[in-house]
C-alpha cells in the first residue's frame, strides 16, 4: 500500500470511528410519579435526530382527556409538542409521524 493510500485509509477510519463515537445515543427517560419507573425513554437523540416515544392522550393530572377521539387527539398533540419543546425542537422538525388508531372509524375525526 503506497503511503498516500495508507494515510487516506487511516484518515477515513480516523473520521468513521469520530463518526460512529458523535452519534452515541443520548436516552432522555420519562418522568414518571416518585417511586415509579417507565421501560423507555420519552425521547432519545442520535447525532441530531430527535426520536420521539409514543404518546397517548394523557392529561398532565394522568387521566385521559375527555370527550372522545378529538380531545384525546388534541391532548397527544399538546404532549407532542411539549416533549419536542423540551427537548428544544418544534413540529416544523418532524419528517415521520406513525398513528395508531383502536378504531379506524375514528380516522376523520382524529385527522
Amino acid at each position: 500500500m503506497s503511503r498516500l493510500n495508507q494515510l487516506l485509509f487511516f484518515g477515513l477510519a480516523a473520521l468513521i470511528s469520530a463518526a460512529a463515537i458523535a452519534a452515541e445515543p443520548e436516552f432522555f427517560p420519562r418522568k414518571a410519579e416518585p417511586g415509579k419507573t417507565y421501560p423507555f425513554s420519552e425521547a432519545v437523540r442520535v447525532g441530531d435526530m430527535l426520536y420521539l416515544a409514543g404518546e397517548i392522550g394523557l392529561g398532565a393530572d394522568g387521566k385521559l382527556a375527555t370527550g372522545g377521539i378529538k380531545a384525546e387527539t388534541k391532548q397527544v398533540m399538546d404532549n407532542i409538542g411539549a416533549n419536542l419543546a423540551r427537548h428544544h425542537a418544534s413540529f416544523d422538525q418532524v419528517v415521520q409521524c406513525t398513528v395508531a388508531l383502536a378504531d379506524i372509524k375514528e380516522w376523520s375525526d382524529f385527522n
